[in-house]
């Protein structure tokens, strides 16, 4: 059985969101009623079926084993505490063993194989002083509700013990009936020597109870509702628990993984030495060589964000912003770009519109106004429909935009188109009056980026450290802000790409190209999505990435890179957890789960990707990065715009920006020939029909 396959079978059994390691340095099995984290060793040899009865025993305890009664026994105990702890877990064990399979009868079978695997791989020992008196009765009962023990193996007395265990309902009643025998504790026993009533003595005793109860014992085996052992209880799990530190804060942790604090300096001396040999044998299966699980948690910048974000305001501002701003060659080439883009904003403007009203169209009813039509009224003979009407316009949903650029080095041949498609984007989202962000993840920290100052690591937040958001675009600029940014913007990317040929700039850029934060862009951005609809301007949000390889993230993986190491990765915003382990696939994986914390944050919002591909082998590579081999196969030189199926993302497009500029009408004169019209016209209605598809998908979505 998989981690990720017993994580999620211990929160179906649990119904609630648990926190499940896999620990190397666990020795047994162990639940945190206060963290509601469940521990599972790694052992060379454990079977599903064992797994599966550690974890639904585990999951009862998360389910009927009361924190703060738990608690409050502990603190009480005083000096005895590992004692007391000792017989109420024995007696709470076979309560909620019986609770959890009755609730889920599937269970029965792996209990069953389970203990049979105990039985036969570890418990040779304890069993073998079992028979040699060197048990308790405590032990006895705790081994027979295990299935290690039969009926005939125990007193008259312990069998009327495990049936108390057995019918108890409520925590209290463990409680006050674990008391009772501790009570009852002869004083050998109570200081730690062998049984004074051994099984030589018993078996006399039991006589037709005895025999009774080997009744009970052979239809638990078979499946009969009524019986504990059938519902086999967790055997290791409870001989771990059976024998649990007292440490006072809720954990259900064994004694054997507790660390020795002196508290507890007289523990092995008040357990029998069957109880002892319990532990040593779960401890001997752990797999030494693992490595440690790692608990993680994601990074939340809450009132910090300044330190991982630079405003659209500060760029204009800046030394730098100031500078290119002041740059004729900067002031034309954007200007150029304005008039080159305007036919196109005006296209996507109209398309917008018209889908908008579709939708609105679609959406729209007629209702009944009450007031009588003096002109339907003639027919109230043979109608009834004779009130005036009205049309009834739903009101749409408000929607933001937040558009995500790749600044990393592999994208300098591809830079200048990209800002391009995007600075387009920003101008339609400003015409038709849509919440908008563009910003660029940045490897450089924003202390660097600002004053030239190395940013400090801030405890909790040191996955972000040296990465940044660079807001250069937002619909909060007025219209002169807003061309100045996307001037600096544009200058920005010409000087930051290796072919200077189609145009010059002014030589300055805000940031420069670096790596490919995406992973930490995303966590970023989510909170500063969060800030958008907490303005209540956006009620969906709507994220563009646009990038043209994957994230160089460690977030969601252990720092340890070992066979068989991994983490538990917590988001403490939206409470999301994923348990991962230290591969490749993890690394790949990595943007889908950044994503999937982007939704429980921001809430409703859609994802669209687009991989920018500047020849055939970038395109390759993305397929052979999805493991798609048809995929890249489809490759055709005359196409701009492919779909695909990533993971993550609502819609991912490819987009291939070496593809010539389109020599449309525009470049038709009046001396050429029908031919070259024709031409023309072919390869613009081709291209519009790429854009037309993007546009159409996208504003689906929106509109």
């Amino acid at each position: 059985m998989t981690t990720h396959s017993t994580d999620v079978f211990a929160r179906l059994l649990a119904a609630e969101n648990l926190v499940v390691v896999h620990d190397a340095s666990a020795e047994t099995a162990s639940f945190d009623l206060d963290s509601r984290v469940l521990t599972l060793p790694v052992w060379d040899t454990m079977s599903g079926h064992v797994y599966d009865m550690l974890v639904s025993h585990e999951v009862s305890h998360a389910l009927n084993t009361p924190l703060e009664g738990w608690k409050k026994e502990l603190e009480a105990a005083g000096a005895n505490a590992s004692l007391v702890q000792h017989y109420i877990n024995v007696v709470e064990d076979v309560r909620i063993e019986r609770m959890i399979q009755a609730k889920f009868p599937g269970l029965r079978p792996d209990y069953k194989a389970g203990r049979q695997w105990m039985k036969d791989n570890i418990m040779g020992d304890v069993l073998a002083d079992v028979a040699n008196g060197k048990a308790h009765s405590i032990d006895h009962v705790n081994l027979f509700a295990k299935g290690m023990l039969d009926a005939t193996d125990l007193t008259a007395d312990e069998i009327t013990m495990y049936d108390r265990c057995y019918a108890c309902e409520t925590f209290d009643e463990v409680v006050d009936l674990a008391k009772e025998f501790l009570a009852e504790l002869p004083e050998k026993e109570e200081n730690g020597g062998d049984a004074s009533d051994g099984n030589a003595e018993g078996e006399g005793q039991e006589g037709g109870e005895s025999a009774a109860r080997d009744e009970q014992s052979e239809g638990n085996a078979e499946g009969d509702d009524g019986a504990n052992a059938d519902g086999e209880g967790q055997d290791q799990s409870e001989n771990a628990q059976a024998n649990s530190e007292a440490k006072g804060d809720g954990s259900m942790e064994s004694a054997g993984d507790a660390k020795d604090d002196g508290s507890n300096a007289d523990s092995d001396d008040q357990r029998s030495e069957a109880a002892q040999k319990m532990d040593a044998a779960m401890k001997g299966l752990v797999n030494r060589t693992a490595s440690e699980h790692e608990m993680k948690t994601l990074p939340a910048m809450g009132n910090r964000m300044s330190d991982f974000l630079i405003t659209a305001d500060e760029v204009i501002n800046s030394a730098t912003g100031s500078t290119i701003i002041a740059s004729d060659i900067a002031t034309r080439n954007y200007s150029n770009l304005q008039a080159e883009q305007k036919a196109m904003v005006n296209h996507m403007v109209n398309l917008f519109n018209q889908k908008r009203s579709a939708t609105a169209h679609k959406r729209a009813r007629r209702a009944k106004t009450g007031v009588l039509d003096t002109v339907k009224m003639t027919n109230y003979k043979w109608s009834e429909d004779i009130f005036r009407q009205i049309k009834v316009m739903p009101e749409g949903k408000n929607h933001g935009f937040f558009m995500l650029v790749d600044w990393s080095g592999s994208m300098s041949d591809k830079i200048i188109e990209t800002i391009k498609q995007t600075i387009m984007l920003a101008e339609f989202c400003r015409r038709v009056n849509v919440p908008f962000r563009v910003a660029a993840f940045s490897s450089t920290g924003a202390s660097y980026l600002r004053d030239g100052d190395y940013p400090e690591k801030v405890d909790g937040l040191e996955a972000l450290y040296g990465t940044c958001l660079v807001e250069y675009l937002s619909s909060d600029l007025k219209k002169a802000d807003f061309d100045k940014a996307a001037a600096i913007l544009f200058d920005g990317a010409i000087a930051s790409t290796y072919d200077n040929r189609q145009y010059q700039c002014s030589g300055h850029r805000f940031d420069s190209l670096g790596s490919t934060p995406l992973d930490e862009g995303i966590m970023i951005a989510s909170e500063r999505m969060m800030q958008m609809r907490a303005a209540g301007k956006c009620e969906i949000m709507n994220l563009i990435i646009l990038t043209d390889g994957e994230a160089s993230s460690d977030m969601f993986t252990g720092s340890n890179w070992d066979r068989n190491s991994g983490a538990t990765v917590t988001d403490p915003i939206s409470g999301l957890r994923f348990n991962t382990v230290n591969d490749w696939a993890t690394r790949r994986n990595s943007t889908a789960m950044a994503l999937d914390i982007l939704r429980a944050r921001v809430g409703d919002v859609n994802i669209v990707g687009i991989y920018l591909a500047s020849c055939k082998r970038d395109y390759t590579d993305f397929w052979h990065g999805q493991r798609d081999l048809d995929g890249a196969a489809q490759y055709d030189p005359k196409q701009r715009l492919y779909a695909a199926n990533v993971e993550g993302y609502e819609k991912y497009f490819i987009f291939m920006t070496n593809a010539k500029p389109v020599k449309g009408l525009d470049n038709v004169t009046a001396d050429d020939s029908k031919a070259k019209v024709r031409n023309a016209l072919i390869r613009e209605g081709k291209d519009r029909k790429d854009r037309k598809t993007f546009l159409n998908q996208l504003f689906d979505m929106v509109a």
